[in-house]
């Protein structure tokens, strides 16, 4: 307190009201993203819970071929039609998939299922509205810096957008090193 009131101590850096806005924005979205993985967790214990051991077959429990076959599990199909959902990239074999769908789903283990399908579903439909929105007001708000971050390597989309939210755009607010 006492070098604050002698004047030796830096102010905060306090973002403009554009870096606020889109902070709010990006860190709702970062929420998001942890409610969708702590979703997809509970939905493998559930699997794992009824005997059905789907995630140790396919790399991804939530890609596009291991999604189409959770549906129809949790529809109450057999395990022989749930192998027509089957994609010809998946490295195990039908025989290992088959195998892995063998348990004893209860309806109340398919109605668990399905309500954190839709919730996960919701959650993604969710997390794309506050990408659509991060990535029109940061472009409007940045249009230059996010054209040169953007391209980097190593730096994904989100990852540069978050980048621009959280740092802004005027690194003379941090000063130097000397």
């Amino acid at each position: 307190m006492t070098l604050a009131r002698a004047g030796l101590l830096r102010g905060s850096f306090v973002p403009p009201t554009k870096l606020r806005e889109l902070r709010l924005i990006a860190r709702q979205r970062q929420k998001l993203v942890g409610q969708l993985a702590s979703e997809k967790n509970r939905l493998y214990k559930v699997l794992t819970e009824s005997g059905i051991r789907l995630g140790t077959v396919v790399s991804d429990l939530h890609g596009q071929s291991a999604r189409a076959m959770l549906k129809a599990i949790i529809a109450g199909q057999p395990p022989h039609e749930v192998l027509k959902f089957v994609s010809r990239r998946l490295r195990a074999s039908r025989e290992e998939i088959f195998d892995a769908l063998q348990g004893e789903l209860t309806a109340s283990h398919q109605f668990v299922l399905n309500e954190l399908m839709q919730h996960i579903e919701v959650i993604e439909a969710r997390i794309a509205r506050f990408d659509t929105t991060n990535f029109r007001v940061n472009l409007r708000a940045n249009g230059t810096h996010w054209r040169c971050c953007k391209p980097s390597p190593g730096v994904e989309l989100i990852g540069a957008a978050m980048l621009l939210v959280e740092i802004g755009t005027d690194m003379d607010a941090f000063g130097t090193s000397s």
